[in-house]
């Protein structure tokens, strides 16, 4: 997980990872304490260089960290995913850090789900979170991303059905005598004209 962060500095080779012990124990979806007790030995070993203070960690790397393939890269620049301006959120980091506020047990799970739903045409505002926090309220505990698929799709269902077509209620009904309108009009002021 820690090469996972590594990877996301602007140098791939650096293997910086920036940030205080809050903020990378809260990206790892667990407490400082455990972030502590698990860094230790990894620090005592030689796999992790402490820099300047404990918020700026060094991983001595073993082998490149890539942040994600060629392929998603480009799909998410072709989709306006690109995250060149700092403190933008991808679409998919966006559903992945609300859902796992919500559900932390989903941080060490397979994300490929999410892709699924943002590749077909899911809505984030529409669609997921509100999924995502309606299975939340009925406290259900997913083991996996997988859970809310059908109910994400179902949400994109009912979104882009079309309503069904409505009468018209403006116009007044007809009787054998024609319109209310017409009807008015001939009567004048000695009733209606019974033809």
């Amino acid at each position: 997980m820690l090469w996972l962060l590594a990877s996301e500095n602007q140098d791939l080779n650096s293997g910086v990872i920036a940030g205080s012990d809050e903020e990378i124990a809260f990206r790892l979806r667990r407490t400082v304490e455990e972030f502590r007790t698990a860094i230790k030995p990894l620090i005592e070993k030689g796999f992790i260089e402490v820099m300047h203070n404990a918020s700026n960690l060094l991983a001595e790397r073993k082998q490149n960290a890539t942040p994600e393939t060629e392929t998603e890269t480009k799909a998410e620049t072709e989709n306006g995913d690109d995250d060149s301006g700092a403190g933008v959120k991808t679409r998919f980091e966006r559903v992945y850090d609300y859902g796992c506020a919500v559900f932390p047990q989903l941080a060490t799970q397979s994300t490929s789900a999410i892709h699924q739903w943002l590749d077909g045409g899911a809505d984030i505002d529409l669609d997921i979170i509100p999924e995502i926090k309606r299975l939340h309220e009925k406290g259900i505990q997913p083991r996996g991303w997988g859970l809310f698929t059908q109910d994400i799709a179902n949400a994109k269902l009912r979104r882009n059905t079309p309503l069904p077509k409505g009468e018209l209620k403006n116009d007044r009904p007809a009787t054998k005598h024609g319109n209310f309108a017409a009807q008015d009009y001939r009567a004048g002021t000695d009733g209606f004209i019974v033809a």
